[in-house]
């Protein structure tokens, strides 16, 4: 009887715990060892080793204890309270109803807030996507335009077509820059591969710290390596781990040696950086030389006071003539447009700029040349002119040397830059103002 009694309990046994809920196992598991080790204690209450008798009675009021503790309901959810307001806990005091109307009023200004920003920030990622899609169809469309018009191939008989002018400046695909930026920007100083591993091994023996015997600015050199990792840190190729760190410290050591005159300068390498993105390092270095050897880019270069001087004097006389109101709000405030120009120029907007926008604006920079960057000045302020109208002088200093955290949109930007109409002629009779003008006491 004791075996019929003990088999049909292991059967209730059983079943209890094929029909327990998975959620429960961890706890279970726990429990189950709390009550075996019980049960070895209690072991010689159910079995008589002497007489071997079975305690089927105590048995199974073990397997009910047993049953019992398994027999867990699922949990519920917690009761919601009574809420007789929206903006104090139940805890607290009633309000008197004209403090409940006026903080209630209150709450819904701040959802209503919420809500207008959520819906914003809908917008903008909506946006966004719109202009991504506008993007890669203008450029499936101008790769289409540039293979079926075989520009590239026919470079000196096209490169100076209003079509080809007006290609340029939807901008070049990404995968042709590497072909049309060297064109564009030309080989007038006729570098060779051969000019440029004797840069190369001229850079190598200035690096050397024990080299004392260096001409000019080579002895910059030694600053580039404390540069790089402040180019581009949100890219990891360039980190000192990445794939063109290396190639990139070359083209700019290589550089310092080449131009002596020059050395290194802060700002060089967001320039060489942004090159070696789209071609080799040798055709990256040849367009840097290029490049710095033009007369507005040479003149910040070399640290040419009274050049700078006189651009920012032409950049401020331009301001008044075309942006009248932010010229005036800049003069009360003080603030001069040295502050900024220097980064502008030095990095050709590829610090300032997300690498998609700086990337068209060399695009047309390298074809049409100075005015451009001008342009480019202009056309940057006038996107952001009433809210700096707004600004008082902290607030405008910070905006202007953050300008890659500020919103940016392309098309805007570039129809900005169409505004304004500047000639080499215009630049050239501006600047000739300045230098002419007395000097202001």
């Amino acid at each position: 009887m004791a075996n019929s009694s003990l088999g049909s309990i292991f059967e209730d046994m059983k079943l209890q715990t094929e029909n327990m809920p998975n959620w429960r196992i961890n706890e279970v598991d726990q429990k189950i060892d709390a009550f075996v080790n019980q049960f070895k204690t209690d072991f010689q209450e159910i079995f008589n080793a002497d007489s071997l008798s079975f305690n089927a009675q105590k048995f199974k009021e073990k397997m009910s204890a047993f049953n019992n503790a398994f027999a867990i309901q699922p949990p519920q959810p917690p009761q919601r309270l009574p809420v007789t307001t929206i903006t104090r806990p139940s805890n607290l005091p009633d309000k008197s109803p004209e403090e409940e109307l006026r903080h209630r009023k209150e709450y819904e200004k701040i959802m209503l807030e919420y809500r207008k920003k959520l819906g914003r920030e809908a917008d903008d990622i909506k946006r966004k996507e719109q202009m991504k899609e506008e993007r890669e169809k203008r450029v499936r469309y101008t790769s289409e335009e540039w293979k079926k018009g075989d520009i590239i191939a026919d470079w000196e008989n096209k490169k100076d077509d209003q079509r080809t002018r007006d290609l340029i400046w939807q901008g070049v695909p990404p995968n042709m820059r590497g072909q049309v930026w060297p064109m564009v920007i030309g080989n007038a100083l006729q570098i060779t591969p051969e000019l440029y591993q004797i840069c190369l091994e001229n850079s190598r023996k200035a690096s050397n710290p024990e080299n004392n015997d260096l001409l000019g600015r080579l002895g910059t050199v030694t600053l580039i390596p404390l540069d790089l990792p402040r180019t581009f840190p949100a890219l990891s190729i360039f980190n000192k781990d990445g794939p063109c760190h290396q190639q990139l410290k070359e083209i700019l050591e290589a550089f310092v040696s080449y131009r002596p005159d020059v050395g290194y300068v802060q700002g060089m390498s967001y320039i060489a950086a942004v090159l070696l993105l789209y071609m080799e390092p040798f055709t990256a270095f040849c367009c840097l030389a290029n490049l710095l050897n033009k007369p507005l880019l040479i003149s910040f270069y070399r640290m040419d006071i009274s050049a700078i001087k006189r651009h920012v004097d032409m950049l401020e006389l331009l301001l008044s003539e075309y942006l009248p109101k932010l010229a005036e709000h800049f003069r009360q405030l003080s603030i001069s447009l040295n502050y900024f120009i220097m980064d502008w120029v030095l990095t050709l907007f590829s610090k300032p700029f997300p690498l998609d926008i700086v990337s068209r604006v060399w695009d047309s920079f390298f074809l049409e040349g100075e005015p451009f960057f001008w342009r480019t000045c202009l056309g940057l302020l006038y996107v952001h002119e009433e809210t700096l109208l707004h600004f008082t002088y902290d607030e405008c200093m910070e905006f202007l040397t953050h300008l890659i955290q500020q919103s940016l949109e392309e098309e805007t930007f570039f129809k900005a830059i169409l505004c304004f109409k500047l000639t080499h002629r215009k630049i050239q009779r501006t600047l000739r103002l300045v230098t002419d003008s007395p000097p202001t006491l």
